[in-house]
């Protein structure tokens, strides 16, 4: 069994993730079933605490999605009050400890 959690940014609903992960990967034991996960995430909410998190629900690579480099990255993807995203997202990925793969997708 393997889960890709995609849409709009899935790490807002963190809890469900975790919640579900734990519901399928208890599923796949009773089966005798592999389990394994993946996520498209936008990066910007990718702190240490949903890098532990992805890793406990056997999470083994990311997809990062970004716009382009800074302020071009930025025009497209800002916040709801306007602010950047692009230091963030790319700060989460320098100085967190992350424990899979980590693919970078250009759009």
């Amino acid at each position: 069994m393997h889960i890709t959690w995609v849409g709009g940014e899935p790490l807002l609903a963190g809890d469900v993730i975790e919640s579900l992960s734990s519901r399928l990967m208890a599923l796949a034991d009773e089966r005798d079933a592999t389990y394994g996960a993946s996520i498209i995430t936008n990066g910007y909410l990718l702190t240490q605490d949903a890098v532990d998190m992805l890793d406990r629900c056997k999470v083994k690579n990311a997809q990062v999605t970004i716009d382009g480099m800074g302020a071009t990255h930025d025009a497209t993807r800002k916040l709801a009050n306007g602010g950047p995203t692009f230091d963030r997202l790319t700060s989460n990925l320098r100085e967190n400890k992350i424990l899979f793969k980590i693919s970078i997708r250009h759009n």
